[in-house]
């Protein structure tokens, strides 16, 4: 089972990869308040839930992104699967962008006082050999930057913190 789920994430991950080279193309839509899907989204989690019912029909997948269960309704082995989280974004109601995981500070893209819109990057981590944009929850102002280029810093920091236009 192991190989096959390496399988399925390298597959995921190239998807993600050849989307991180160009991603002012990517196409993002809200599924709820501060809860953002992409093209990117749907198509790793397609291609995660083919390969693991290609290898495997009488499992069960309970997907993310979709909102949906797949496969095997009633199989004792079921796979949870979200291709590319993006709690950095939802904290505390989108007011606060979080570290998702230890990593070098590589761009700060706002400054205090600064007007964002939901789902524009504010700042840069890298993690894994691979970059992560850590966006805006929601509409807001920049009420603190709370990092700078070239931190280290650890899993659920607060990097960036937002307030409601108005408040600031």
């Amino acid at each position: 089972m192991l190989n096959v789920a390496v399988k399925a994430a390298r597959a995921a991950g190239a998807i993600i990869n050849r989307a991180a080279l160009d991603v002012e193309s990517v196409r993002v839509s809200q599924k709820q308040v501060n809860d953002f899907v992409t093209e990117v989204d749907q198509a790793s989690e397609d291609t995660i839930i083919e390969t693991l019912l290609t290898a495997y029909p009488g499992h069960g997948i309970w997907a993310e992104e979709s909102g949906r269960e797949h496969g095997a309704k009633d199989s004792e082995f079921v796979w949870i699967i979200d291709p590319l989280d993006r709690e950095t974004s939802a904290g505390q109601g989108g007011d606060v962008a979080l570290s998702p995981m230890p990593g070098l500070v590589r761009a700060v893209l706002v400054t205090a006082g600064q007007a964002v819109a939901a789902g524009e990057r504010l700042a840069v981590l890298e993690a894994m050999k691979m970059e992560h944009a850590l966006t805006a929850g929601r509409d807001g102002v920049v009420a603190e930057v709370l990092c700078a280029e070239g931190d280290q810093v650890e899993a659920g920091v607060v990097l960036v913190r937002l307030v409601p236009e108005g408040e600031a």
